[in-house]
């Protein structure tokens, strides 16, 4: 079972049963998606570790990306469909064909952008019109806005891309290994997971070009990260074959709950 969140989370939380792949948090809240779970579900987790279920439905299938626009959580599935959840209601499909969806992410504008294995970067307006922003990634697996431009990991590739909103695409990072879900935190250092190389994350600074090895699921026993969120100074990691969220501090650490 994969989880995919969006957040709202101040604590280390365990989800029995599920596995976390993309991450959001929203006021101190953290919203989770069980990717292989029947249930269809997307459970919201509050500052004390308390989860319930905040919505769920067919539509929610697949959930493989979860973020926020303004004060409403859009999920991106994995059979290319794009919905909006208002009050815990699941919305009609905004956008479809999207393609195996991996990620998702908003401008600030409310375009919606989705990282699918096929190696496209899709763009879909908030009326619903969608068209290939970019290209040319392998298997995209994670999206990340820093100011105005698009980061994209490629697990294919190994490496980190910089998209400006002209779509104009260069070389942010790379031999980051199997390279999927991102973050940034606030002082613009990009945490991304590489879950095939020894459950390791890395760090890239400001600017790109060089990494180092951050933190690792391998010293809290082991795991495979797959989402990733930054919330004041600290890093929340999925990890979907312990189906538990993991909390380190902005050093690296391991912070228990």
């Amino acid at each position: 079972m994969k989880l995919f969140l969006a957040r709202k989370l101040l604590t280390l939380t365990l989800l029995a049963g599920a596995v976390l792949t993309a991450t959001n948090v929203k006021a101190q809240v953290l919203y989770v998606s069980n990717f292989l779970d029947v249930g269809n579900k997307v459970t919201a987790v509050d500052n004390l570790g308390g989860s319930s279920v905040f919505a769920s439905g067919p539509d929610l299938a697949g959930a493989s990306g979860l973020a926020f626009s303004g004060t409403d959580l859009y999920v991106a599935t994995w059979n290319g469909r794009l919905h909006n959840i208002t009050g815990g209601v699941i919305s009609p499909a905004l956008a479809t064909g999207l393609g195996n969806v991996f990620a998702l992410a908003f401008d600030a504008s409310g375009n919606a952008y989705t990282a699918a294995n096929n190696g496209n970067v899709m763009k879909t307006t908030p009326l619903g019109v969608t068209s290939v922003f970019a290209s040319g990634f392998g298997s995209n697996q994670g999206l990340a806005f820093l100011g105005n431009d698009l980061y994209v990991s490629s697990a294919q590739f190994g490496t980190v891309s910089k998209v400006t909103p002209g779509g104009v695409v260069s070389t942010y990072a790379s031999g980051l290994g199997q390279a999927r879900a991102m973050t940034f935190d606030p002082a613009g250092n990009l945490y991304v997971t590489q879950p095939a190389d020894g459950s390791g994350i890395l760090k890239v600074p400001l600017g790109g070009g060089s990494f180092s090895a951050f933190g690792s699921l391998s010293g809290v026993g082991g795991g495979y990260p797959t989402g990733l969120t930054f919330f004041q100074d600290e890093l929340y990691v999925a990890d979907y074959t312990g189906s538990r969220i993991v909390k380190f501090t902005s050093a690296g650490g391991y912070r228990p709950r």
